[in-house]
């Protein structure tokens, strides 16, 4: 049994009922999350754990993968806790796209020999637009997978030559009008704002571009400049090429009423979507609930335990080739009564329907306004948060201050 697996067994086994303590200490996930490792080269701003993999290493990963997979089970088993059917999977990476259907699909069967699927389960994989990707959509389609996250991040050629991306706008095109042609209706990309060089009226143009893809959700991110990362070192040689904060901010706000207006509705900080086009996997995160993560740098939140896989592939596949799953995984965080109501508000403000204290209330079997009264007191105060019949959420002005209101709950 790995060190992670003991600590959540022992755990679990010995967690009263109680009203002070964590409520998802005894509930099995429904969410699983596995990490692809694998990229084809590593764009100048991403700092996510990733190699370089042939098609015999990329076997030799789904074969360590199923291994992993067998000891959760076996975890779970022996833990007493009774099996909940999955809900969602998400591949993330990495760049799961890279993989072949026949490998994704030697992983979803052995999932299927261990969980069983909801009837609605979400089965997501990310991607990178490009011919290769293209051509394998129906093959993926016909797995059963049935969402796309596909990394657009701009339609500007030449800043997305300045990222380090491998595509062009014109191979997006081509992969979207795969996956339509395969019969995906559950398609996401991904948009950056605030790139090196970018005005309020460039992104004006980038945005209106995207909006003509119509796909049914979008998740948007502000550009981070990460150490260690070529990025990083092109910021150090021109800062001017950063655009100025009040610039970026105004890009954000703009794209959320801009993204609105054409049916997608924000419903979080960085992802707009039509109705029923949530990412129901990370609303798994935002609302604090279990989840499994496998594969190299995957995370992990089981019986209230909150534990990571190495970051390093040769560390992993040792442990895991040896059955020294103890060596593969951390115990980051042992959260209790009180962590799972600070994590439950601290994540749930990245929902802009913002908190439900009647869902607060059923959790915890206690007050918000009891538990919290100075903290939300503070944020009502300074107007970074506003009270609605529900509950709470963030204003206009706290979507611009949403660190510090998260930092009321660390």
């Amino acid at each position: 049994m790995s060190q992670a697996g003991s600590g959540r067994q022992e755990k679990r086994k010995g967690q009263e009922q109680t009203e002070s303590c964590n409520p998802f200490a005894c509930v099995a996930p429904e969410a699983m999350y596995i990490h692809v490792p694998f990229c084809e080269s590593k764009c100048h701003y991403c700092n996510f754990y990733s190699i370089k993999a042939n098609k015999a290493e990329r076997a030799a990963y789904v074969d360590l993968l199923l291994l992993e997979l067998r000891e959760r089970a076996r975890e779970l088993t022996a833990s007493g806790v009774a099996k909940r059917p999955l809900r969602s999977i998400y591949f993330g990476g990495g760049t799961p796209g890279i993989m072949s259907p026949g490998e994704i699909e030697k992983i979803l069967l052995e999932i299927s020999r261990h969980w069983s699927f909801a009837s609605d389960i979400e089965i997501t994989l990310e991607a990178n637009p490009g011919s290769d990707f293209a051509e394998k959509t129906a093959g993926f389609k016909q797995l059963g997978i049935n969402r796309l996250s596909l990394g657009l991040q701009t339609t500007d050629n030449k800043k997305l030559a300045a990222l380090g991306r491998r595509h062009t706008r014109e191979d997006f095109d081509h992969s979207l009008e795969a996956a339509y042609r395969a019969n995906f209706t559950n398609i996401s990309l991904d948009l950056m704002l605030g790139l090196l060089g970018e005005s309020f009226d460039s992104f004006q143009e980038n945005l209106e571009l995207v909006l003509t893809y119509k796909t049914p959700h979008i998740s948007f991110y502000s550009l981070q400049i990460e150490e260690g990362t070529a990025l990083a070192r092109q910021v150090r040689a021109r800062p001017d090429l950063v655009p100025e904060e009040a610039e970026e901010r105004k890009m954000y706000h703009y794209l959320l009423e801009r993204v609105e207006a054409e049916g997608l509705l924000p419903y979080e900080i960085s992802n707009a979507a039509k109705p029923g086009f949530e990412s129901r996997h990370n609303c798994v995160y935002w609302r604090a609930e279990p989840y499994y993560g496998l594969g190299p740098a995957a995370s992990s939140y089981v019986f209230g335990l909150r534990s990571s896989n190495l970051a390093d592939y040769s560390a992993w596949a040792e442990a895991i080739s040896t059955g020294n799953f103890s060596k593969a995984c951390v115990i980051e965080e042992d959260v209790d009564g009180t962590g799972a109501r600070k994590e439950f508000m601290m994540l749930g403000f990245r929902l802009l329907a913002g908190i439900s204290k009647e869902a607060y209330r059923s959790l915890f079997k206690e007050e918000m306004d009891e538990r919290f009264s100075a903290e939300l007191g503070l944020l009502l105060k300074k107007k970074y948060i506003e009270v609605r019949a529900e509950g709470y959420r963030l204003t206009a002005l706290g979507l611009d201050y949403a660190n510090r209101v998260f930092g009321e709950f660390i």
